[in-house]
């Protein structure tokens, strides 16, 4: 059943997500209609001092440092979180069609990442396993979020 419409994720990602932490082509017109969705699932699996940081501070082309691989790890299975909240929210829009064409636009290599049950770990950790089932309740939790 659907609880709330694409426009509502539209109209929540541009009041709860932080401009500076949204991907730099989210102002790009033309930008895939899951996109909003997307935004709001990495604002409800970022730690407060990630709000505000570009990206979320989750940019995998910038991995420099010597433990880049254990960084990679993380970086993707946030990603992998993310898209897990975005697409339930997705369905909850009654919009299955762009979850699954969220899933067929990220790269190969994170869909099939071996998250060693990371991604789990980090929606228990974010209390994202559930979702809101209402536009209430999941304006609440937006809410939440950004005021910790």
């Amino acid at each position: 059943m659907k609880e709330w419409t694409l426009r509502d994720l539209y109209v929540l990602c541009a009041r709860y997500v932080p401009a500076a932490s949204r991907h730099p082509s989210s102002q790009v017109h033309g930008r895939p209609k899951w996109w909003p969705a997307h935004e709001i699932g990495h604002l409800l699996t970022a730690h407060p001092a990630e709000l505000g940081r570009p990206m979320f501070g989750l940019d995998l082309e910038k991995l420099t440092t010597a433990d880049a691989i254990d960084l990679e790890h993380e970086l993707r299975c946030r990603e992998l979180a993310a898209m897990s909240v975005s697409g339930r929210l997705l369905e909850h829009a009654g919009r299955a069609d762009l979850a699954s064409q969220e899933r067929e636009d990220t790269d190969t290599s994170t869909m099939y990442w071996d998250d060693r049950g990371r991604v789990a770990e980090l929606l228990r950790e974010f209390r994202c396993l559930h979702l809101p089932t209402t536009l209430q309740g999941l304006e609440r939790k937006l809410s939440r979020v950004v005021s910790r």
